[in-house]
């Protein structure tokens, strides 16, 4: 029989402190869980008894090496801090890192499998034939809501980025990587493959344009507002 399922605060998207809240001995946590990212920020485990708290703990081992990772490059730059340094900051060994990530480069990128995931879970709640730049734009929204609270860890991500030239190409490939997974489901929606192809570059247009204004601008003004005002600026140069 299935374990219930259970709601915790999760921060592969945007908590840190899931593996704080549940130690080994007493959590509760189902032991084969699939983790279902949720619009609300929650992560769901959802399984059979089997491998959840190994699970876990390669979650917290992940995070521990990316947080470790970022603190030293904000520290020393990107540039001078080795793969051997962030390994012993994080408390484990470089063959570990190389478990969790493919390269340096990939340490300040360690959530965009989950952000996507998370764009791909809200986009297939969405009738994307109907209107398909709403609901670009409303997708974008719930990945925003996601990230409202990190704004001074993302600017120091943003500046490391710029800093160098390997972080940027690593950026842009990333953002390929999402324009696939937004042409995958309008694909599937029954968009023309042009047209999808189309509309997640838009989407990316639309989600880096945001992303750029929020960081650098008003901290007053939030990032979904920054969304909806980036849509409403290209809907309007389109008309």
């Amino acid at each position: 029989m299935a374990a219930p399922a259970m709601k915790i605060s999760m921060r592969l998207l945007v908590h840190r402190n899931v593996c704080e809240q549940h130690n080994d001995s007493d959590c509760q946590l189902p032991v084969t869980a699939t983790i279902v990212l949720a619009s609300d920020c929650t992560a769901q485990y959802v399984g059979s008894m089997a491998s959840g708290l190994r699970a876990l703990k390669r979650t917290r081992t992940r995070l521990a090496i990316a947080d470790s990772a970022l603190r030293l490059f904000i520290d020393h730059g990107f540039e001078a801090v080795s793969v051997a340094q962030v390994a012993s900051a994080a408390g484990v060994s470089e063959r570990t890192v190389f478990r969790y990530f493919v390269d340096k480069e990939d340490l300040l990128f360690a959530e965009d499998d989950s952000f996507r995931g998370l764009l791909a879970q809200e986009l297939a709640t969405k009738h994307l034939t109907d209107d398909p730049i709403a609901a670009m734009r409303d997708a974008t929204i719930t990945v925003a809501r996601s990230v409202e609270d990190r704004r001074e860890e993302l600017i120091e991500r943003w500046r490391l980025v710029r800093s160098s030239p390997a972080l940027q190409a690593r950026e842009r490939a990333r953002h390929r990587q999402y324009e696939e997974t937004i042409c995958s489901a309008f694909v599937e929606a029954g968009v023309a493959e042009p047209a999808a192809r189309l509309t997640a570059r838009f989407g990316m247009i639309g989600y880096a344009e945001s992303l750029q204004r929020w960081l650098e601008g008003d901290p007053e003004i939030t990032f979904q507002k920054h969304v909806e005002l980036t849509y409403a600026e290209m809907r309007q140069l389109m008309s």
